[in-house]
């Protein structure tokens, strides 16, 4: 527990710097792990050739229909060999489909397999190493190692959730499902590597404080469980919205993927639903929180958007008012940021209503943020404006800055 909290708290301290300078040893200390793991498991797979009809599904159907009840109960532990699998949706937006899909197909998948046959021959060899069987594929002498491999690559994968809660964060806001945060760019050539104040201080308040709750990885599992098949269920449940509304699937192939991929999913969750008083409860109550200040921020945007376009009026008839009303003209350029290009600033108005004068030239600045680790010397992004043109005088203009 306090090593633990020590690794926690250099963690968390350390996203403010970012992650460029040692980032580059994350891949291959990750692949050293996965080919490590699989190495370990591939003796007894030989000594045990047996376990490779484990690779066949017929094994776990005739388990399920011999021993129904039991199926329902072990599933909820079965469901922890894929843990994991749920963040490669949030990854796939920093790497992309095909390195993901290489990664897991050529590399982690196949390892995690080797090493779960490994296990079963060790077991089947040595009963008693069902209390650690993973530490027991290696000798004695090469476990201390492989626990410090362990706690590196465990590192990484925590620091991969972290980016990750960064990334969607700043998504959200992006979308106006959240409010405005303070966003730093850490790299001066990744755009993807970003750090979020806020996020990372609540993070590190609710792993500290889970940690301290549950206190061994073992009872962590019931969380776990719930929070891993209840996010597989909503990724399933977002394909099937994409599918229908971007990609026009047919019915037909929308109710098949339902049905093989939401059927499979809803009975891992079902198997993990006894776990909610057990501790399951914590990761339901997490997202409960995040969606009720998402739709209520979402929803009380929208009302001042809707109040404020009301005030506003529309934008041509703001024009034709200015054209035909004699409004004596000053010498300068007044520019008003504004979000909308079909609505009227209301500080246009009100400083003509308290001056009762106006610009010779009025221009509107519409901005739009980009993914872009840093600016050129000049401070300006080389795109050049583009100049929406309105009647007489007044000028519709959007940049784009770096975000």
């Amino acid at each position: 527990m306090p090593i633990a909290a020590v690794i926690l708290v250099l963690l968390f301290l350390v996203q403010r710097f970012g992650t460029s300078r040692v980032g580059a040893a994350f891949g291959p200390i990750m692949l050293l792990w996965f080919v490590v793991i699989a190495v370990a498991g591939v003796p007894m797979i030989v000594k045990h050739p047996d376990v490779l009809q484990g690779l066949s599904p017929t094994w776990a159907i005739l388990f399920v229909f011999a021993h129904p009840y039991i199926t329902f109960v072990a599933i909820g532990a079965v469901v922890l060999v894929i843990t994991g699998a749920e963040a490669l949706y949030a990854d796939m937006g920093h790497f992309g489909r095909i390195p993901i899909r290489r990664a897991w197909f050529f590399v982690v998948f196949p390892a995690l397999v080797i090493n779960y046959l490994g296990q079963a021959g060790l077991v089947l060899n040595q009963p008693s190493a069902t209390k650690d069987p993973f530490f027991l594929l290696f000798p004695a002498q090469l476990q201390l190692p492989v626990v410090v491999l362990a706690t590196a690559a465990t590192v990484i994968a925590s620091q991969a959730v972290i980016s990750g809660a960064f990334s969607l964060t700043r998504q959200a806001v992006q979308l106006g499902l959240l409010p405005p945060l303070t966003i730093r760019q850490t790299s001066k050539n990744e755009g993807g590597q970003i750090y979020l104040p806020a996020v990372n201080l609540l993070l590190f308040i609710g792993v500290m404080a889970i940690m301290l709750a549950f206190r061994s990885s073992a009872a962590l599992t019931t969380a776990y469980g719930v929070s891993v098949t209840g996010a597989l269920v909503v990724d399933t449940l977002l394909l099937l919205l994409v599918a229908r509304q971007l990609w026009h699937w047919q019915t037909w192939k929308l109710v098949l993927a339902a049905v093989v991929f939401g059927g499979l999913e809803l009975t891992f969750l079902a198997g993990n639903l006894s776990k909610i008083i057990h501790g399951g409860w914590v990761p339901l109550l997490i997202a409960l929180s995040v969606v009720t200040v998402m739709t209520t921020w979402r929803r009380g945007r929208q009302l001042v958007q809707e109040q404020r376009q009301e005030l506003e009026g529309s934008l041509d008839d703001f024009i034709e008012q200015v054209n035909t009303t004699h409004v004596p003209r000053v010498q300068g350029v007044a520019i008003f940021p504004h979000p909308n290009k079909d609505h009227p600033a209301r500080a246009p108005g009100e400083r003509r209503a308290q001056s009762r004068d106006a610009r010779p030239r009025d221009h509107r600045l519409r901005a739009h943020g980009e993914r872009a680790p840093r600016a050129p010397l000049q401070g300006v992004h080389p795109r050049r404006p583009r100049l929406h043109r309105r009647r007489h005088r007044a000028h519709h203009r959007e940049v784009r800055f770096l975000r």
